[in-house]
């Protein structure tokens, strides 16, 4: 369930999991957001440049990534008018007391996670992640915030699983946010600013150790494509739908302070504060899905540059070309034949 906070710049997702069987459950939930704190069309324009100056943060008393870009600059009309600005972006979740959910790991470097795959099936998944003790900045060059949970539950059990997302002026307020809307403790003052002191570097396959090793795939189980797409819940006041609707649909949701999230039917949720158009804290991807009935000259597009298909997607072309050729002869062919009225 996602929700907008009512007076903060804050977005609550809650995951409710329940366990429907007669014997304890272990599973991992792997969270995964990207990173813009940009003018939406100052990102797309050259989103490389952009990347280059968002820094992130790992904080472990928080169990959040702090993210902010150099770019932004401070426009008050004082003395600090022209200094970087300290706003910052941020994504947390909640372990719980009882040791049914627990952060085993985070990543906020986007290639690592992703591999040579996409973010339909990305070879994070089957990767260890970043160990949760290592703290500081990180100068990633294309960031993003990946949180991983290790989730027990018991013989007919549940739980539920908090995250936040959201907009502050500095890492102070935001951690004002996440201890407020997590219910957590605030860390220690000496605490939150020694993690905001230390440094990380990038892992790569030479220093990064098990960091990289690849674990047992997770095994697909084969599912109707009606299966699950449309359910009521119990009490009959809600509509629970898959991504495979009958008609696209995005939702939006804001509060008074400019917070905002627009979720769409495909699971992309995109979060802005103050102008949807101006202020983006993550990517708009809406409309960027690959099309479920594409045409042809679309469907070769998607095999060559999104599956990277290139000889299947080269023979296709040559068809298609073939087929445009005979019927381009066809018509000259014939257009000896044609009759022109003189008005």
């Amino acid at each position: 369930m996602l929700s907008v906070a009512g007076q903060d710049t804050v977005e609550i997702w809650q995951v409710r999991l329940q366990n429907l069987e007669n014997k304890p459950r272990m599973l991992e939930l792997t969270s995964y957001r990207e990173l813009v704190m940009n003018v939406h069309g100052a990102f797309w324009r050259h989103p490389i440049f952009n990347n280059l100056h968002v820094a992130t943060w790992f904080v472990r008393p928080l169990n959040a990534i702090f993210a902010r870009n150099n770019l932004l600059k401070d426009a008050r009309r004082d003395s600090a008018r022209g200094k970087r600005s300290r706003e910052t972006t941020f994504h947390a979740v909640k372990e719980n007391s009882d040791g049914t959910v627990t952060l085993i790991g985070y990543e906020d470097y986007r290639p690592f996670f992703l591999g040579q795959a996409t973010l339909r099936v990305p070879e994070g998944l089957r990767k260890n992640l970043r160990d949760p003790q290592d703290e500081g900045l990180l100068y990633s060059f294309s960031p993003a915030a990946c949180l991983r949970l290790l989730i027990q539950l018991p013989p007919h059990g549940g739980t539920e699983v908090q995250f936040v997302d959201g907009y502050a002026v500095d890492e102070h307020q935001a951690a004002q946010m996440i201890t407020r809307y997590l219910g957590i403790p605030n860390p220690n003052g000496h605490t939150f600013d020694a993690s905001f002191t230390k440094m990380r570097g990038l892992l790569n396959h030479e220093s990064s150790g098990n960091h990289d090793t690849l674990r047992q795939p997770h095994q697909d189980k084969a599912l109707s494509p009606d299966t699950g797409v449309f359910s009521f819940s119990e009490d009959g006041t809600e509509l629970h739908m898959g991504w495979k609707t009958p008609r696209p649909w995005a939702h939006i949701m804001g509060n008074e302070k400019g917070y905002g999230a627009i979720a769409g039917n495909d699971g992309d949720i995109y979060s802005f504060m103050g102008n949807a158009q101006q202020n983006g804290l993550t990517p708009f991807n809406f409309g960027s899905t690959l099309v479920q009935t594409p045409s042809q000259v679309l469907y070769l597009f998607n095999q060559a540059f999104r599956f990277f298909k290139m000889g299947y997607a080269s023979a296709l072309a040559w068809l298609l070309f073939l087929i445009v050729l005979a019927l381009t002869l066809v018509q000259l062919k014939l257009a000896p034949r044609w009759v022109h009225y003189e008005s």
